[in-house]
């Protein structure tokens, strides 16, 4: 029986040194293909969310999993951390941009009327939203300060 183990054993690390460049270089592109689509879903989000942060939160959930295991005994806690790891980032981003959206369409409504009240004080739309946009820290004011900032490059507001 132990020659029939030993065997296998052998014949797997063959295999998988046969294969080890084959494997780390499709390793290589899974990690770098899942880093892009974590940079795409960080770009899309318009949520103030930082790299760094989602590498923290990937370490912590990485490291509080085997101190789980520990605390607990249970090897299917190590089993579950790699899908929760990999997806941590995606609930993570999810969250910051409904909260996002949330303090958007909260802020919206006082930055129009800000803005309305400069229009009837005789300012033009664009001085207007400029006022507005250099006081107001809310989301609202971010994303038309950004607009402003293209329309001051020579972009039209349409393009904007």
């Amino acid at each position: 029986m132990k020659i029939l183990i030993v065997g296998f054993v052998f014949i797997a690390v063959s295999i998988i040194f046969y294969y080890l460049r084959r494997i780390k270089r499709d390793a290589r592109e899974k990690i770098l293909k899942y880093k892009e689509n974590i940079n795409a879903l960080i770009y899309k989000s318009l949520a103030d969310i930082k790299k760094s942060e989602i590498v923290k939160l990937q370490i912590a959930t990485a490291v509080l999993a085997p101190v789980i295991f520990f605390i607990s005994g249970e090897i299917l806690i190590l089993a579950a951390v790699v899908p929760f790891v990999l997806l941590t980032p995606k609930i993570y981003i999810s969250v910051k941009q409904k909260k996002y959206t949330s303090e958007y369409y909260d802020a919206l409504p006082a930055f129009l009327e800000a803005v309305i009240s400069n229009l009837n004080a005789g300012l033009s739309i664009i001085k207007a939203f400029q006022a507005v946009a250099e006081k107001d820290r809310s989301p609202v004011g971010k994303e038309i300060g950004i607009v402003l900032k293209k329309i001051d490059l020579g972009k039209s507001m349409k393009d904007s």
